[in-house]
């Protein structure tokens, strides 16, 4: 299988697309917050992509005999959700978070590096500083994985306000990364680990592309157990 493939990318775009046919704007935003609902539980992140993609033929048809999303399900959204969750057989969701999110630092690292690297001119003496390592841990990764994870836990909230509360996260997240900056790393060139700057750099992009391949393999490899 081609490494460059990612049959989850690939099944993503395509359920993306497929969406834009959903003429009702409610029937839309049910099934959105249906999948955030679902994305929140222990269920296979391919296997949220499969449903996803039956969900959004259950809304094009229920378009077509002018019902809601909830009746042509029959059943309450929520309870939908639940039910799938509890007859679940498998648990990857944690493994499968883990792998997603460390590809994601490594490449996230090697890219604000490469930025702050040649926004300084290529010294040849450079490194990543804890400046970098703190904006990709704490906002792009912890702040991001936590925003998400309370987003999608109250998608299906019956209360609008609770279901926005993810909002203070973020928040939260911005003010503590500016703090502990401030507090901290106000010198921008502290460096955790430093050394030749082009060096570090080609490591860095190195590391991230074996990984992306690495990913992409495992979701190829789990595309083979859903049919879709």
């Amino acid at each position: 299988m081609n490494p460059l493939h990612n049959n989850l990318k690939y099944l993503q775009i395509e359920n993306e697309n497929d969406m834009e046919g959903i003429a009702s704007d409610k029937n839309k935003d049910e099934l959105i917050r249906m999948i955030q609902y679902l994305t929140a539980s222990s269920l296979s992140i391919f296997q949220i992509e499969v449903i996803r993609k039956d969900l959004i033929g259950l809304a094009l048809e229920a378009d077509k005999e002018k019902l809601s999303l909830s009746e042509k399900l029959g059943i309450n959204p929520k309870d939908f959700c639940d039910d799938i969750i509890q007859n679940n057989a498998e648990y990857p969701s944690l493994r499968e978070h883990v792998l997603q999110e460390s590809v994601s630092v490594l490449q996230f690292t090697a890219v604000f590096y490469a930025l702050e690297f040649f926004t300084h001119a290529a010294p040849r003496q450079w490194g990543i500083s804890a400046q970098l390592l703190c904006i990709v841990i704490i906002y792009f990764t912890i702040t991001r994985i936590l925003t998400s994870y309370i987003r999608n836990k109250f998608s299906l909230h019956r209360k609008p306000y609770m279901r926005g509360i993810f909002l203070i996260t973020a928040i939260l997240g911005l003010a503590a990364y500016i703090l502990i900056t401030k507090t901290f790393f106000e010198d921008k060139n502290l460096f955790i680990i430093s050394g030749n700057g082009w060096g570090i750099l080609i490591v860095l992009v190195i590391i991230s592309v074996f990984a992306t391949f690495a990913r992409n393999g495992y979701w190829n490899y789990c595309s083979r157990k859903y049919s879709y």
